[in-house]
């Protein structure tokens, strides 16, 4: 509050903006050794953003102020993204690579990442990817926020959960940096569009 008054209220959005993006930064980590890729862990961003701790969630309280999110439903982010702690970011390349070594789509679903026992379920893996590549700015848009979370939900139907999952891939696809990258995220949302309710 103090600093906002003293340094002026775009510069302390610049400074929560950056605080958000560095709790979010820091909680991918490495895959084990021999591997590639990272893992999302939500226990860790949670701590970095101070929400373990009273102190920490009255300073993040302070600093949302004026967002159009609220501590609350950061909460309930969280307790939904630990249902999949240790889950891989899917590499979509690999993704693409794969589908067509193997021939077709249905022969990919359930197995396309592999990692110390964890499989990456490929819907699953959407809201993933859009986090990582998204960087922190879903965390300021209650609209991303809540796709995200119902992708993730373990209550949401399958119908939502596809339906959702396409909204969040063609946000990536109008996003992509180059034509390659595009080209597969179209190819991910071809074999998300294919996909039975039955096996989402």
């Amino acid at each position: 509050k103090d600093l906002s008054t003293l340094v002026g209220p775009e510069q302390f959005k610049k400074f929560v903006r950056a605080r958000l993006q560095k709790g979010f930064d820091d909680s991918f980590v490495k895959a084990g050794k021999g591997d590639q890729g990272l893992i999302f862990d939500p226990y860790k961003f949670e701590k970095n953003l101070g929400l373990n701790t009273q102190a920490g969630r009255d300073l993040l309280e302070e600093m949302l102020k004026g967002s159009k999110v609220t501590i609350d439903k950061l909460d309930s982010f969280f307790n939904i993204a630990k249902n999949h702690a240790g889950l891989k970011v899917p590499d979509v390349s690999s993704f693409v690579a794969r589908r067509a070594a193997l021939g077709g789509t249905r022969s990919l679903f359930g197995g396309v990442v592999m990692t110390a026992g964890v499989t990456t379920n490929p819907v699953l893996g959407i809201p993933l990817i859009f986090m990582a590549r998204g960087t922190s700015g879903f965390l300021a848009n209650p609209k991303q926020l809540d796709d995200v979370m119902r992708v993730l939900d373990p209550n949401s139907t399958a119908a939502q959960v596809k339906t959702t999952s396409l909204k969040l891939l063609d946000a990536l696809i109008s996003d992509s940096q180059t034509q390659i990258e595009k080209n597969e995220l179209s190819l991910y949302k071809e074999f998300i569009e294919t996909t039975p309710l039955e096996e989402i």
